[in-house]
């Protein structure tokens, strides 16, 4: 028995309209992927070493078949082949002969499950004479003229002299049954990914609930997900149009449901559920008959890596146990704090989410700003670092500060000095800190203060200031500082 020197597979999709989604996830194994005759025809020969060998490979294309929904599938080594039996498995609704009993070939005749063929070491010539005309389009066409002959199957044809059937039938017969036995070379037209993502659904019947677009565009985020798996992509950004169908002038001809999320993903639960949260507030203006899905914002977004050497993968993972949990398990935090992030602007609204962005500001009422929780973060620059609070200071910043400072009474002590007080008289601890920022800045005042470190007898430790004064002024008999609480300690 030869080896092949190509390997086909030609798979049936479940619906008319999912040949190119079913291409697109054929991409995953080998770029040499085409649409034949409302058909996904791969070839796969040279991916062999890259999966596993050659049954790895054929079981993990069976097995994602299956889940797809695929009703029919095959390999052998020419791609007219592999079609002409999942078109005759699939037109005919019954099993076929196989080819000569073996462990490589089968036919489950479930319905539930993807009848599959492997042909790839039998003998072509018995496999194809099974086959009844509806294999074959070419010998379709002529089903009526070959059945007073007696020609039931493709063998019956094949066994007729070829120039009469040439001159009776065209020479198409003869090249369709040449080329599934590789007498003769097919060309194809190779797929190749769109460089955006856009689809479209026509839906079977009305909808006037803005919720029942979910259930709809689940295929449309299916078709999404295996577009982002072979361009190895994330989505940050998606809308989902949708198209009235019968409306009023003042309606317009649709509407649009914009989702966010934190970062790149390509995980369809995750987006349906910020898609029902949207949807959830949305009303629409008329019943709805068609939907558009597009991705608005992308980012590279490469699988996860396997290990190079399976029979070594535990150990490997035994001696980076460490690194590896404490990586997983921080990347496992980020997500669902994301996702929680992600379900409460959906269910809240995007203003009602917010963090804390550090700016470059030595005041501390303006050395940082909130802004919406899906701006991606900016890491602070050496000024910024720099701000109130740093090390460098030798002054502990305060674990909470005031939204504004509060002004606080001052009492006069022995030899005229004054001391704030707020539940008590505060005692100075450390400092002073000087602070002279924001001459600059034309939108807030200027800050020339000292800051301590007090203790509070009622409140505890305090980050206080007081205001500077020119020389003359603080020497003044009659002067009086302006103290300021601006932030307590935990």
């Amino acid at each position: 028995m030869t080896r092949p020197m190509a390997c086909w597979i030609a798979l049936w999709p479940r619906e008319p309209g999912q040949q190119e989604p079913l291409a697109w996830w054929a991409l995953q194994f080998t770029p040499r992927v085409a649409l034949v005759e409302g058909q996904v025809c791969l070839e796969v020969y040279s991916s062999r070493r890259l999966f596993g060998g050659e049954q790895a490979l054929l079981e993990r294309i069976r097995l994602g078949a299956q889940a797809l929904g695929v009703p029919a599938a095959c390999a052998a080594p020419t791609a007219a082949a592999a079609r002409a039996w999942v078109r005759a498995r699939v037109l005919t609704q019954r099993p076929l002969p196989d080819a000569a009993p073996s462990a490589s070939s089968s036919a489950p005749i479930e319905q539930h499950e993807t009848a599959w063929l492997n042909a790839l070491h039998e003998p072509l010539g018995p496999v194809i004479d099974r086959l009844p005309l509806v294999a074959l389009p070419e010998v379709a066409r002529h089903a009526d003229t070959l059945a007073p002959l007696g020609c039931h199957t493709l063998g019956d044809v094949r066994r007729l002299p070829r120039p009469g059937l040439s001159r009776r039938l065209g020479a198409a017969v003869l090249l369709a049954l040449d080329q599934a036995l590789g007498l003769k070379a097919e060309t194809f037209a190779w797929v190749t990914l769109p460089d955006t993502f856009e689809a479209h659904l026509e839906l079977p019947g009305r909808l006037e609930q803005a919720p029942d677009l979910l259930a709809a565009a689940v295929p449309l985020l299916d078709r999404l997900q295996v577009w982002l798996t072979a361009r190895q992509q994330g989505v940050s950004a998606l809308t989902l149009h949708w198209q009235h169908e019968f409306h009023a002038r003042s309606a317009g001809d649709g509407g649009a449901c914009q989702v966010r999320v934190s970062g790149p993903t390509r995980e369809i639960g995750r987006l349906q559920r910020l898609l029902k949260e949207h949807l959830a507030q949305a009303s629409l203006a008329g019943p709805v008959g068609a939907l558009r899905l597009t991705a608005d914002e992308l980012a590279p977004l490469p699988h996860d890596n396997a290990a190079l050497f399976a029979e070594w993968a535990s150990a490997a993972s035994q001696l980076l146990d460490l690194h590896a949990d404490t990586a997983r398990a921080r990347q496992a935090q980020q997500q669902a704090l994301a996702a929680l992030l992600e379900h409460l602007a959906a269910r809240l609204g995007g203003a009602q989410v917010r963090k804390g962005q550090v700016v470059a500001d030595h005041r501390p009422e303006c050395a940082q700003e909130w802004q919406a929780w899906n701006v991606p973060f900016e890491r602070p620059s050496g000024r910024a670092a720099m701000a109130w609070g740093a090390p460098s200071t030798g002054l502990p910043a305060p674990t909470w500060l005031a939204q504004a400072p509060q002004p606080l009474a001052v009492r006069v002590v022995r030899d005229h000095a004054h001391q704030p007080l707020h539940h008590g008289g505060l005692q100075l601890l450390a400092g002073p800190h000087r602070l002279d920022s924001g001459w600059w800045d034309p939108e807030h005042p200027a800050a020339a203060r000292d800051y301590y470190l007090a203790h509070s007898p009622g409140a505890g430790l305090l980050w206080v200031f007081h205001e500077r004064m020119a020389r003359e002024a603080w020497l003044a008999p009659d002067h009086r500082p302006q103290w300021f609480l601006h932030g307590w300690m935990a």
